[in-house]
């Protein structure tokens, strides 16, 4: 079973994407969330480490892309 973390500003679209897919059948499981990039780079340093990461690319403070760079850079994501 695969760890996924969904990182997106709308609590609407993580509920979504939790619902809309079959994560246990495909061997996955949604072990957190988070509602900015911040957020979760503060659970990532927590640990574990997920080994998927689900990220919204437009949000607020910080865009996804910038979080993955970031991620990249201090967590090795």
């Amino acid at each position: 079973m695969y760890d996924i973390m969904l990182v997106d500003d709308e609590k609407g679209v993580r509920n979504s994407i939790k619902a809309k897919i079959d994560w246990e059948a495909a061997g996955f499981r949604v072990v957190s969330e988070a509602s900015s990039a911040n957020e979760a780079l503060q659970l990532l340093e927590q640990g574990p480490l997920p080994q998927l990461l689900i990220s919204d690319i437009r949000m607020p403070q910080m865009d996804g892309i910038e979080f993955i760079r970031i991620c990249k850079r201090s967590i090795r994501c």
